[in-house]
């Protein structure tokens, strides 16, 4: 896939590994894939699309991209359990191969979407589903 291209985002390859550098106000979430996979459908609901990244490995890691421009990034808001990558950090993006095996997408850039969601509406959805739930 033509990164790049289509989305205006600045990559690179190394060897088997498609690297997505952050910068500008492009950021990613990243957090274990149970509460991910739960907030990426209550974003749905609300008709809002992002990106999500599964990374191989016993961690299942997923990552989300958002878009942090014209908003303060403020780091208390980021829930325990996730942490909140700024450049110039790198990811890798399908169709890559890392240690543990291929990067995929839980769910993959939609190039009629008009941009990325904002960090801020991306860490309400994550954070409601990393509180506690009660039983019953």
């Amino acid at each position: 896939m033509a990164y790049g291209a289509r989305f205006g985002w600045r990559c690179r390859v190394i060897g088997t590994t498609v690297r997505l550098r952050l910068s500008g106000g492009l950021v990613a979430v990243a957090v274990d894939a149970r509460p991910a996979t739960r907030a990426h459908w209550n974003l749905l609901r609300g008709r809002i699309h992002a990106p999500l990244l599964l990374l191989p490995g016993e961690q299942r890691q997923a990552v989300f991209l958002a878009d942090a421009s014209n908003q303060p990034l403020i780091r208390s808001a980021v829930p325990p359990g996730c942490a909140l990558l700024t450049a110039p950090a790198e990811l890798p993006l399908p169709p890559s191969v890392v240690v543990g095996g291929r990067v995929r997408w839980i769910a993959a850039p939609d190039p009629n979407q008009n941009g990325l969601p904002s960090v801020n509406a991306l860490l309400s959805a994550i954070s409601r589903e990393m509180e506690p739930r009660s039983a019953g």
